[in-house]
């Protein structure tokens, strides 16, 4: 290869901010002068190059145009190739499909869409990760929506499919210390009052019965992931009530079992959201 050109249409040509993104696609280039020509080769390159177009601030940009000219004669090929940026966008506001049971200001404070800035496909994937991971949805899918009509503040349309409000899992297993051992988990994704998550657990074995309850409350617009539950007053009293009703239950095991050890563990935290993490379409 005797020469490489990359060239830029649309918003991207003459967008000074967009300048280090010009560069590094020219910088990360992999099909470059004096290397080899092949044609998976100038394909692979120019397709990585686009999705660095795409990937940041300008996700509907494609190939305008495409050129190798190949001189057998010589043995040299001289590529260039025009990337078409179509318009800047920016992150607009989420819009939920899908959610019937559970609160539409939860999904959004879990997800924590950075609304009003420059879109970005990681952070699109982020917050898709948060949702898929938070326990309350069993399917998410985020698509930014460019048909729209306004880059400046682009949909992101959320599609959802909720998870049950209560699951039980039921654990068997054996450990050499201990023999045999059952575990009951309950999951209430919206306790009634409280509106939080409880995760209740009963553990029992040969010499250890355990009953232990977490309750998990969405963080708020200003909280990140592992914040502590909110300082209501009123929340903290439900909260109290209700961890304090499952020690009173391992209290009321270890009355009636001489030989075995009985603990009650309680905790109150934030729920964090972060599974599988589909690609959205461009």
């Amino acid at each position: 290869m005797s020469n490489v050109q990359i060239s830029y249409g649309g918003a991207i040509a003459d967008d000074a901010t967009a300048e280090a993104q010009r560069d590094s696609i020219r910088t990360a280039w992999a099909l470059r002068a004096g290397q080899p020509f092949t044609q998976q080769a100038w394909d692979e390159a120019k397709t990585t190059a686009l999705r660095s177009l795409t990937a940041k601030r300008f996700p509907t940009g494609n190939i305008e145009i495409s050129r190798a000219e190949v001189d057998a004669d010589r043995h040299e090929a001289r590529l260039s190739v025009t990337y078409q940026s179509g318009p800047a966008y920016k992150f607009g506001p989420l819009v939920l499909n899908g959610i019937k049971r559970y609160d539409p200001d939860g999904a959004r404070r879990i997800a924590r869409l950075p609304s009003g800035q420059d879109y970005d496909q990681q952070k699109l994937l982020d917050a898709q990760q948060r949702l898929a991971s938070s326990g309350y949805y069993d399917s998410v899918f985020l698509t930014l929506d460019t048909d729209s009509g306004n880059p400046l503040a682009a949909p992101v349309i959320a599609q959802l499919r909720e998870a049950p409000l209560q699951k039980v899992v039921l654990g068997a297993g054996f450990t050499t210390d201990n023999g045999p051992r059952l575990s009951v988990d309950h999951i209430h994704n919206q306790v009634p009052l409280l509106g939080w998550r409880a995760v209740s657990r009963l553990s029992v074995d040969s010499d250890i019965k355990s009953l232990g309850t977490e309750l998990n409350a969405i963080p708020d617009d200003h909280a990140g992931a592992g914040s502590r539950a909110p300082s209501s007053r009123a929340s903290n009293r439900a909260a109290t009530w209700s961890t304090a009703a499952g020690c009173a239950a391992g209290a009321t095991s270890r009355a009636t079992t001489s030989t075995a050890a009985t603990s009650c563990s309680t905790t109150t935290r934030r729920t964090a959201a972060s599974t599988r993490r589909p690609r959205p379409r461009p």
